[in-house]
């Protein structure tokens, strides 16, 4: 008995710290789920008369140590025409707190 509680009770610990180290995948989702839902958000704010037809997450940079930011690029139509947007929304991820939305038009088509 001794000897499992020896060995076995730290592998234990070391083996259960190990896994602790490694981002949840379910945290990672919701994360970028809710900059997502934002970025849709402020995307139809900004062009009220588009409707978002397709978005792509674009992925994921670090700018400092308290600055993070995600990437959308976003397919919006009004009639005819057709626009091409990059969205960046930068937030803390140390808070979890929004900083900015910048916008940044790619192509226009059909005009």
């Amino acid at each position: 008995m001794k000897l499992i509680s020896r060995y076995v009770v730290p592998f234990m610990l070391m083996f259960g710290l190990f896994l602790l180290s490694f981002p949840n995948e379910a945290y990672l989702q919701t994360d970028y789920e809710k900059w997502g839902r934002i970025a849709v958000e402020k995307t139809k704010e900004r062009y009220p008369d588009s409707a978002v037809s397709d978005y792509d997450y674009e992925g994921h940079e670090k700018i400092a140590d308290n600055v993070a930011a995600d990437w959308f690029e976003f397919e919006l139509k009004r009639g005819q025409k057709e626009r091409m947007v990059k969205v960046r929304v930068k937030y803390s991820p140390e808070t979890n707190k929004l900083i900015s939305v910048d916008f940044y038009e790619l192509q226009q088509q059909n005009q």
